[in-house]
């Protein structure tokens, strides 16, 4: 089982208002699907009227929709 305490994804979700309400078993499952990443500037995360099948939560930063 995930530790909360030592996971840096558990910590970084309870800071993001989409997931205020989780328990710690519900961080626990969002965190297993979470993949952490670090774009540069002008990278391109989906384009509309392509198949997705992620989400994305941006944690630190901004992002530009066009």
């Amino acid at each position: 089982m995930v530790n909360s305490r030592m996971d840096p994804k558990i910590r970084t979700l309870r800071t993001v208002g989409l997931f205020s309400g989780c328990s710690k078993k519900e961080l626990q499952s969002v965190a297993r699907l979470c993949t952490p990443l670090s774009l540069e500037e002008g990278f391109v995360l989906t384009t509309e009227g392509t198949p997705g099948r992620e989400c994305f939560v941006i944690t630190d930063g901004k992002a530009r929709v066009t």
